[in-house]
């Protein structure tokens, strides 16, 4: 097996040692205490120069997206995978069956960088319909930076969030952030709504985003 899957099973091991609770629902940045990573980064770096994604085998691809997954806070992975685009499209397509938040949302925060804006607007449309919170909250992010013509679709779903869910706050906070940037002729609308709704972080970020429109006028 190539050095990149030696180091991923003794990072599998530890983190299998390190707590009986399931790897994506650990909080803390508990992956940040490895001592290893950065041997997994150069050697990852090493395995995409020497080898292509045609040949890989499903195992390999696994062990990719699993390590993907576990580089949350660095996100080191998935930026050395941006720099290769046929490769980062054919990660994003396999990451949309791939069990982990932590995988989708790292994809979905950078698609915008994809060299073929079209494809990456469908995988991101694709990611939307998961309907996974941070992924959304990423996947709107990003069509933003794209320009797309779908943000606004997008941030009025994020909008309309299940407000049963306790981070349907931050699902807000995105699309006005996301609809402000963008230069949405819909951002007064969703200030005014904003300001309604009531929730202490989205009323300072609207207030916030009310005064920086006026400044920049």
């Amino acid at each position: 097996m190539n050095k990149l899957f030696d180091e991923i099973e003794k990072f599998k091991k530890w983190a299998e040692d390190y707590s009986d609770i399931s790897q994506d629902e650990r909080g803390g940045e508990w992956e940040c205490d490895y001592s290893d990573w950065p041997i997994i980064w150069t050697e990852f770096e090493a395995f995409l120069n020497d080898s292509h994604y045609s040949n890989w085998a499903d195992e390999e691809i696994n062990h990719i997206l699993y390590i993907i997954a576990r580089d949350n806070e660095c996100n080191s992975i998935i930026e050395i995978i941006t720099e290769k685009p046929e490769t980062f499209e054919f990660i994003a397509e396999k990451g949309l069956f791939f069990n982990s938040p932590n995988t989708k949302w790292q994809i979905a925060e950078v698609l915008y960088k994809l060299d073929n804006k079209s494809k990456a607007e469908q995988l991101l449309e694709l990611y939307l319909q998961q309907n996974i919170e941070y992924v959304s909250r990423m996947a709107i992010k990003s069509l933003g930076l794209l320009n797309s013509s779908l943000t606004e679709k997008y941030c009025e779903q994020a909008w309309n969030w299940n407000q049963d869910d306790p981070k349907s706050e931050y699902q807000r906070m995105m699309a006005l952030t996301v609809l402000y940037e963008f230069g949405s002729p819909l951002i007064s609308q969703y200030i005014k709504l904003a300001k309604e709704d009531g929730r202490e972080y989205l009323v300072r970020q609207a207030i916030n985003i009310e005064n920086e429109m006026k400044t920049n006028n």
